[in-house]
């Protein structure tokens, strides 16, 4: 075993309890957790998924860092948005709630997107920035497998089969070689269909700066990762953000898809946590004043 999986599996055998909690307010109920302390460390999940996709990752850096995770609105134990809402405010809002002022950003997929928006819109909370398999408001897409495809059988067939559409998708085609990993995708797809299956576009306020165009306005110090089987949107999307980011780094996991944390986890946690040390961000010393974090 390499010396960054020995290491992980000693951060594993001491890992802290997870405390959870709810941020509330209008019609926004959401659920989220936090383990450990020191440097906050907030993981944002993708947009078919709940926060269990981060459960590797709670496991290995809570030893050193405080990990925030959450459901966003309609995932997982969250309630569904009924009016028009900004993913990026309630980022900034569960911060507030967790007296939390600056924070480490991981998000993956549409997860990634919320965590650009967010270090554009609030670069003084902003440590750091790692984004993973994300794509990039703004930045032209093409057309990937057969997407309408699965929402045609949810309508017709029902979730059993959408979801198993699903787990064909070239997104995901890695996983199929692991049991372990495609067996947790498909119970949180399946759980999550009231999510993914009936998405409310129409109710999402992004901020009125374009992040494509923008890129390089971050100032922090920036991890892109992405799976070496990825499609070709997230692709352009990791080269157009290690191009135009300036203090950006690009890493690829050679066998990994789009949830290259969960089919990887022991590649994107070391990753993660050499990028972290190597950008002077040290989880072993206490943040004072960091409110749940503390």
């Amino acid at each position: 075993m390499t010396a960054a999986g020995l290491l992980l599996l000693s951060l594993m055998a001491a890992a802290p309890a997870e405390r959870g909690g709810w941020l509330e307010g209008g019609d926004r109920r959401i659920r989220y957790g936090v383990a450990g302390h020191g440097v906050p460390v907030l993981l944002i999940h993708g947009g078919l998924v709940d926060s269990r996709m981060w459960d590797d990752q709670v496991a290995n850096l809570a030893p050193a860092h405080c990990t925030i995770r959450y459901d966003q609105r309609g995932f997982g134990r969250s309630s569904p948005a009924r009016a028009a809402y900004s993913p990026v405010q309630d980022v900034r809002a569960l911060l507030d709630k967790l007296g939390v002022s600056k924070v480490v950003l991981i998000g993956l997929s549409y997860g990634g997107q919320v965590a650009i928006d967010f270090a554009l819109e609030h670069p003084d909370r902003v440590l750091a920035l790692v984004t993973a398999a994300a794509t990039v408001r703004g930045q032209p897409m093409e057309t990937v497998g057969d997407r309408p495809a699965i929402y045609t059988a949810l309508k017709e067939r029902g979730p059993a089969e959408a979801v198993r559409l699903w787990l064909e998708d070239p997104a995901f085609v890695t996983a199929r070689e692991l049991p372990a990993v495609q067996e947790r995708m498909r119970r949180m797809l399946t759980e999550n269909v009231k999510a993914w299956g009936t998405p409310r576009p129409e109710l999402l306020r992004w901020p009125s700066r374009v992040p494509a165009e923008h890129l390089a306005e971050i100032a922090a110090p920036t991890l892109v990762l992405r799976g070496g089987q990825e499609n070709p949107n997230i692709v352009a999307a990791a080269d157009l953000l290690a191009e135009k980011i300036p203090r950006a780094t690009l890493r690829i996991v050679p066998a990994a898809g789009h949830h290259l944390n969960m089919e990887s986890p022991e590649q994107f946690d070391a990753a993660v946590l050499s990028f972290l040390r190597a950008s002077g961000i040290d989880g072993t010393r206490p943040v004072k004043g960091e409110g749940a974090c503390a």
